[in-house]
């Protein structure tokens, strides 16, 4: 093999192996299949179970707290008071990122219920070792990132 193969090769091998690389890095979004912009526009709070499921469908994951978690309860006079809620909070993952793809827009959503009824919904968008915040609607907070249609278009 003469000097210019060997360059010619190792020039190959070398772009064979970026290319390797590159493909690693990107990848698909485990998205649920009752997913989508309008159907997410669906979800109040308040909600059980049965019936989100019944507007976005069957969750990807099921998990439960199983340390102190903490919720804010308004009360009566006007002041919110922080509580402790072990064993209490549920969260369903509906679209999952596949962590360490970098290269292409991973988006994540997630609900979360408290005793039962839909407490949280909260959706972010990681892109190139960026996060954004898409969506929250929590007794707290009610926010929309103008993005947040195209990222959950389907």
């Amino acid at each position: 093999m003469t000097t210019r193969h060997a360059i010619l090769a190792s020039s190959f091998l070398g772009v064979f192996l970026i290319c390797i690389a590159l493909y690693a890095m990107t990848g698909h979004v485990r998205i649920a299949p009752g997913v989508s912009y309008a159907n997410l526009k669906k979800v109040t709070l308040g909600m059980s179970s049965q019936e989100l499921i019944s507007v976005l469908g069957p969750p990807l994951v099921v998990s439960s707290n199983t340390i102190a978690e903490t919720y804010l309860v308004q009360l009566s006079s006007g002041h919110q008071e922080t509580r402790y809620a072990p064993g209490r909070i549920v969260t369903l993952t509906y679209v999952q990122p596949r962590w360490g793809k970098v290269f292409v827009s991973q988006p994540a959503l997630w609900i979360r219920f408290l005793d039962g009824k839909v407490s949280e919904v909260y959706a972010k968008e990681y892109w190139m070792g960026n996060d954004a915040v898409m969506l929250v609607l929590s007794q707290e907070t009610a926010y929309e990132n103008p993005h947040a249609r195209e990222v959950f278009a389907r």
